[in-house]
This record gives structure tokens, C-alpha cells and sequence, in this order.
């Protein structure tokens, strides 16, 4: 059966085990080595910077960077090395929750003439520009709160959310326990937002306009985000222009 054995690791030497850590917007480079069993034209062999969701719920991923780094002949049992390249995105960082974990990865996807491409993946961990992960946040980093009101905005590319007959706007302030607590608990009361959404929305909190909602659900709603770590305010909707 025809076969290629592929190796990778980042320049640092770091390879599976365990995953080495990057910070957003850090250019991060590696070596794919690809040993066929046999001759084989490479019609490409991709490099990917992805995302994916495991645990509970749909799956999701998310490609940040797609390159094609190597065409030509594979010779058997010949190590074939090419280099990558990326610059890491700001978002999302890497976690593990109780309920949902993002995992980064470079991923290999060697497109040959058989009936399976050989594939390899290379982990890694992405936190933010201060290095600390979004399931480990710094002691007493709480973000600050504002203490007076502001203008409610959704943040593009999100659509707002439908109003309800007689209901009150759940606006997000800012995160004041653990990240990683208040997006699973956003996950799991927000369903129709995706994981990068909810990313995007802590990072431009205060004043994120998250839910309209009748009074009852959105006290429920804040009660529970409230106890993960999440700073909320209900807010009347505004009267409408006549």
C-alpha cells in the first residue's frame, strides 16, 4: 500500500508533545518532511493555519491561512523538506473548557494520485499579545467595567439581534472572571452566535449589544452569564421615533 511518512516541527524544534506556545500576531515558521514509499507526482501539497471545536455541540473550524508549498516529484523512501510560514491571527485564542475547547493547528494535506492523501497536523497554542492563554487568565486582570452609561453598538460584521414585542436589550460591559467560562456560557445562551462572534464581541466590549430579549429570559440570561464572569447590563429599548 502506498504510503508517505510525514514529520513536522516548528523552528524552536518543538513538535507534538507538548504543544508550544505563540502569541497573536507572532510569526511562527516549521519544516514539513514528506518520505513517499513510492515515486509519486505531488500535484500540491497544502499548508494550513486552522481552528477547530472539539466537544459538545456542531463542530466549527476556521482556516486563517491556506498555502501551496511544494509541486513536483516524490522519489521513494527520499525525504523531501520545504519550510512554512505564517503570521498568527488575534483571534481566537486557544482553550480548554469544560464543555467546548478550540484547538490551533498547522495541518498537511499531501494532494497525490492515491486513494488517500497522506495528511499530518502539528498543534500549537494561541494566546493573546500578553502570552496568557484564554483557559489560564492572569491573576487580578480583570477588565475595567464603565460605571456610567454608553452607546450600545454590534459590532460589524454582526446583524442585530430581532427585537422582542416589549423587550429589553442584554448589553455585554466586559469580562470580569475567566474568559474561557464566559464564552461557554455565552455559547450555551447565544447559540445562534458562532465562537469567533463571541471572541469578537469580548474584544470589543464595553457596551456590546448581545440579545433583545422579554424581561423574564433576559434576567435569566444575564443571571447566568453574570455568574460566569461576564459584566451585564439590561437595558430598556429605546422609544421609537414617531
Amino acid at each position: 500500500m502506498a504510503f508517505a511518512k510525514i514529520e513536522m516541527t516548528f523552528d524552536e524544534g518543538q513538535s507534538f508533545s507538548p504543544p508550544p506556545m505563540f502569541r497573536a500576531g507572532q510569526v511562527v515558521r516549521g519544516l514539513v518532511t514528506v518520505t513517499p514509499n513510492a515515486d509519486v507526482e505531488c500535484r500540491h501539497l497544502w499548508v494550513t493555519l486552522q481552528w477547530r471545536t472539539e466537544g459538545r455541540g456542531e463542530r466549527e473550524t476556521g482556516v486563517a491561512q491556506k498555502e501551496d508549498i511544494f509541486q513536483g516529484r516524490l522519489t521513494h523512501g527520499t525525504p523531501v523538506q520545504i519550510p512554512f510560514q505564517f503570521t498568527l491571527p488575534q483571534s481566537p485564542w486557544s482553550y480548554s473548557g469544560k464543555y467546548v475547547s478550540i484547538v490551533w493547528e498547522v495541518a498537511v494535506d499531501v494532494d497525490v494520485p492515491w486513494k488517500v492523501n497522506p495528511r499530518g497536523a502539528l498543534p500549537f497554542i494561541l494566546t493573546g499579545a500578553s502570552g496568557t492563554p484564554a483557559s489560564a487568565p492572569a491573576p487580578n486582570e480583570a477588565r475595567a467595567i464603565p460605571t456610567t452609561p454608553m452607546p450600545v453598538n454590534t459590532p460589524p460584521p454582526f446583524a442585530a439581534p430581532q427585537k422582542a414585542q416589549g423587550g429589553v436589550d442584554i448589553v455585554l460591559q466586559g469580562v470580569t472572571g475567566s474568559e474561557n467560562q464566559v464564552m461557554q456560557a455565552m455559547r450555551q445562551e447565544l447559540p445562534r452566535l458562532s465562537l469567533q462572534e463571541i471572541q469578537d464581541m469580548i474584544n470589543a466590549a464595553p457596551s456590546v449589544l448581545l440579545e433583545n430579549a422579554a424581561p423574564e429570559d433576559a434576567q435569566s440570561i444575564a443571571a447566568r452569564l453574570t455568574a460566569a464572569g461576564a459584566a451585564i447590563q439590561i437595558l430598556p429599548h429605546p422609544p421609537e421615533a414617531p
